[in-house]
């Protein structure tokens, strides 16, 4: 999904009107949306089902606060490093 994110960060980038720059943001969303499926359906094979509510709060926690500063790719991969190394 990281193509489909860094094209509509382009489009956003050279958006002209606020209507392509919406339609780009859409774009975006569709592309960057996958990091956190993905991060939540990892997390609900490794831990146990008693584990894994915790485990699913702090990954969106950390997700959801840091989403300004990096790119979801990033974020995904602190977050499940973090979780890890919560478990152990």
């Amino acid at each position: 999904m990281l193509p489909i994110f860094t094209l509509g960060s382009l489009g956003v980038a050279l958006a002209r009107t606020v209507p392509q720059l919406m339609l780009f943001r859409v774009v975006q969303a569709f592309g960057g949306g996958g990091g956190m499926s993905v991060g939540a359906g990892v997390i609900s094979d490794i831990y146990r089902l008693e584990e894994r509510g915790s485990a699913m709060g702090f990954f969106f926690a950390v997700s959801l606060r840091l989403a300004h500063a990096r790119k979801p790719e990033e974020l995904t991969r602190l977050s499940l490093t973090l979780c890890l190394r919560a478990r152990s």
